[in-house]
């Protein structure tokens, strides 16, 4: 995984759940939003068989420390060996967070529907149908 650097990513993404877990806390909040554009992911070098752990090891762990704090967790332009990887993550997951799970292919018409329901066009990348330059 990643030239051998799992445990990096491991102690990074121990890191990021954390840190959402402390800002969430901070805004005085009970959840945030997750989204994420998979555009130009390299499904090669992510969504590999050495990956699947560290993959297994993040749900793990969000479901025993931080359960339903990303809600929804949304993926748009997601590579279509992408539904292999969550085959094998979803029995892991919760009931709840199997339902805030939201994967979107790359029908940019169907994911902007979906997203400009939760957020105000200036939230968004121009990318994802959005008007905000900035992100």
């Amino acid at each position: 995984m990643i030239a051998g650097k799992r445990e990096m990513m491991a102690r990074y993404a121990a890191y990021y759940q954390e840190t959402m877990f402390q800002l969430t806390l901070q805004l005085n909040q009970t959840n945030y939003i997750f989204l994420m554009d998979s555009n130009g992911l390299n499904t090669r070098q992510h969504i590999c068989l050495t990956c699947l752990p560290f993959y297994l090891d993040f749900v793990i762990s969000y479901e025993n420390n931080y359960p339903n704090l990303a809600r929804p967790i949304i993926v748009v332009n997601s590579p279509r060996i992408f539904e292999g990887v969550l085959q094998i993550v979803r029995p892991v997951l919760s009931p709840s967070t199997r339902e805030t799970l939201k994967i979107f292919g790359s029908n940019k018409a169907e994911y902007q529907l979906f997203l400009l329901d939760i957020f105000e066009p200036n939230q968004l990348p121009k990318r994802l149908g959005g008007t905000s330059q900035n992100i």
